[in-house]
């Protein structure tokens, strides 16, 4: 028999002693239990510091492929735009030219003073050089052979049908305002001028008909070409 501050415990009595093995066994299991969660809970933070330490060069590579990818799309949106400058430019350029050549309407000029109809002249020969700047840019950015066959064959029909027919209608005038002066004829200019006009207008009809088919196929071209981007 054991006095401990007034409890007196019987060990011939087996109660006491089952009642003792009990207690004895809960501090136990919870004391086993309080170590295996501080051993888990440390066992997770370390697998938490791993799984961010593994996460975090994932994510530099994501971010630094992201800036790539807005880099590029960025270029390409820009190269994009150049080349639809590129067409819009030559094609523009281009109409202004094919309508100089064939402009013999010669409005706000007159006709009987020679440095007059070089004006004319002039400006054809300025919308030439703008043509062939476009076609030097057109060429930097269309990666495209067959659009730029075209766009050369566009230009070509201009050369080859109506770009002579201006300075020729200016040389008649010229020769009829020479011939007018030298025979003293009456009446009024015009009328002389007319059959060089006719005969003028009538090749610009036909010569038209060898270059709009060009022009409508860079067209139709450069908006397929576009499309494709």
């Amino acid at each position: 028999m054991i006095i401990l501050q007034g409890i007196t415990i019987d060990f011939t009595d087996p109660f006491p002693i089952v009642i003792c093995g009990v207690l004895l066994y809960i501090i136990y299991d919870y004391v086993r239990t309080k170590a295996k969660n501080k051993a888990l809970i440390e066992d997770i933070g370390k697998l938490t510091t791993a799984q961010k330490q593994a996460e975090k060069p994932f994510s530099d590579d994501s971010e630094e492929m992201k800036s790539r990818l807005k880099i590029k799309e960025g270029k390409e949106i820009g190269l994009h735009a150049d080349e639809k400058n590129a067409i819009s430019e030559l094609h523009a350029n281009f109409f202004n030219w094919f309508n100089s050549c064939i402009d013999i309407s010669l409005g706000g000029v007159n006709i009987r003073t020679f440095p007059e109809l070089k004006k004319y002249l002039k400006v054809m020969s300025e919308n030439h050089d703008k043509v062939h700047n476009s076609i030097m840019k057109f060429n930097l950015f269309i990666t495209d052979d067959e659009l730029k066959m075209t766009a050369m064959s566009m230009i070509n029909a201009v050369n080859d049908n109506v770009r002579d027919i201006l300075p020729k209608y200016i040389n008649g005038i010229i020769d009829l305002e020479e011939d007018y002066a030298k025979n003293g004829y009456t009446g009024r200019f015009d009328d002389k001028l007319s059959p060089l006009r006719n005969r003028t207008t009538e090749e610009i009809r036909e010569k038209m008909k060898k270059v709009i088919p060009f022009s409508k196929k860079f067209e139709s071209d450069s908006r397929e070409y576009l499309k494709g981007k």
